[in-house]
């Protein structure tokens, strides 16, 4: 069973000085193996004794399927296990959403017989069987992800890198904000949750700041908003992560009178309603659809508007510089 390189340092040599460009460079070692039925190339990394070893093991019959000894679906199991305690809620189920299609398609193949031409195989099936072409390509991210575990424990030398070629596209920019005209076009169109967007626009709060508003966060007397909590796109209401994002917020007289006046949260909704109201108001007034986070850009161009120093808009935003 041949050892050999298939970068570009030996090409066009003789066999003997072949040999001696493949040992001065850096690039990895392979061999020739079959994989369900068809010829694929082996990455057995750029340590040469370490490639031969592995070269003998195949030879001696065992499995090439387990060079390493570990499977996909076993290591990814271990890696989500591990980042569970390390990344945010959102962040971890985004991958144990994408991590049963990895784990159908490489099963318990070893993972250093994974190829880049096996991640792109990967990503293609999925957008074949009717997944959006970005989550497929989100699924295929998150396969990397657990390679990537596998070279720090030492299983493999490197993660399969895709080529990608560049293409010209064009892309449309996000509207920013939305001028008072504009706004109140919105309104006029707003058939739920008028209140809180009128909100959005007159305090600058993020979305989930705004649904996990309480009652008793506003001090109607100095007119101002204690911003002490957020609502995340899962319904989680946990304390804001900074300490610039816990701030008070001062309200003109007129927000006091568009504010709910009942304890608790002031707009028991999900994030997701909240942004289905917001999309058909916005349909609705004939304008290019934005997020809700438009809300929070149009009350920042509305105090640079007023003569509003930049320190202070900052604070009120919950920037921390």
């Amino acid at each position: 069973m041949a050892l050999i390189k298939k970068c570009a340092h030996g090409k066009g040599l003789s066999s003997r000085a072949r040999q001696a460009a493949w040992r001065r460079c850096g690039c990895a070692w392979v061999t020739e193996v079959r994989r369900k039925g068809k010829r694929v190339y082996l990455n057995l990394g750029p340590d040469e004794t370490a490639a031969r070893v592995a070269v003998e093991r195949i030879e001696q019959g065992i499995d090439p399927h387990r060079v390493s000894g570990t499977g996909f679906s076993e290591l990814a199991d271990r890696w989500v296990a591990m980042k569970a305690t390390q990344v945010r809620h959102g962040t971890i189920h985004g991958y144990r959403c994408s991590l049963p299609h990895a784990k159908r398609w490489f099963g318990d193949a070893d993972v250093s017989l994974v190829t880049a031409a096996d991640l792109e195989e990967f990503e293609a099936a999925m957008i074949t069987a009717g997944y959006a072409p970005l989550y497929a390509r989100n699924a295929r991210g998150v396969a990397q992800m657990v390679l990537g575990h596998a070279v720090r424990a030492g299983l493999i030398q490197g993660v399969p890198r895709l080529q990608r070629r560049r293409t010209q596209r064009t892309t449309v920019k996000p509207r920013q904000h939305l001028t008072p005209a504009e706004l109140n076009r919105v309104w006029a169109h707003t058939r739920r949750s008028l209140d809180l967007f009128q909100i959005g626009a007159m305090t600058g709060m993020r979305a989930g700041e705004l649904l996990a508003l309480h009652g008793e966060d506003i001090d109607e007397r100095n007119r101002v908003i204690t911003v002490r909590h957020n609502l995340d796109r899962f319904g989680r209401v946990a304390e804001v992560k900074s300490a610039a994002g816990r701030r008070d917020i001062d309200i003109p007289a007129e927000a006091l009178e568009i504010l709910p006046t009942h304890h608790g949260r002031l707009w028991p909704i999900h994030y997701s309603t909240a942004l289905d109201h917001w999309h058909q108001a916005v349909a609705g007034a004939g304008l290019a659809q934005c997020g809700l986070h438009t809300l929070r850009h149009s009350n920042a161009a509305m105090r640079l508007a007023l003569g509003q120093d930049l320190p202070y808009i900052s604070a009120q935003l919950g920037h921390a510089t």
